[in-house]
């Protein structure tokens, strides 16, 4: 048990944060829905491509993450750092690089806030090839 202030503090935030974590809806189940994902026609093995997932939803929602599969594999998932985010076009680019030459299903959606609360979106997937 925390023994001064700061400590008990501590404790709550880490607490607070925790719960936080868990308060995820289902997957689909928030108020905003990825529309469509767009990749380059063509795909080198080993260079990075940009894909482009569009979404719609209300205004005031923050997007957290945007995540991947490859063929079932993953996810992996790409936060604030690595995405530029139009909010005028409610569209998500980020920046993927797929190191094996072969066809894939690339599977993406987005994990985001809306009113204090996090959401996991619909998944939206298309077939690529990387040469």
């Amino acid at each position: 048990m925390p023994t001064n202030p700061f400590q008990a503090f501590l404790v709550a935030v880490i607490l607070a944060l925790s719960l936080a974590a868990c308060q995820t809806a289902g997957t689909g189940k928030g108020p905003v829905t990825v529309t469509s994902m767009t990749t380059p026609d063509r795909i080198l093995a080993g260079k990075p491509y940009e894909v482009s997932l569009t979404f719609t939803g209300p205004e005031g929602v923050s997007i957290g993450r945007v995540c991947f599969t490859w063929s079932g594999e993953g996810p992996y998932c790409f936060g604030n750092r690595s995405l530029r985010i139009s909010g005028d076009t409610k569209e998500v680019i980020v920046h993927l690089r797929t190191n094996n030459a072969n066809s894939y299903w690339l599977n993406g959606y987005v994990e985001y806030v809306f009113e204090g609360r996090k959401y996991i979106s619909n998944n939206v997937e298309r077939s690529i090839t990387v040469n």
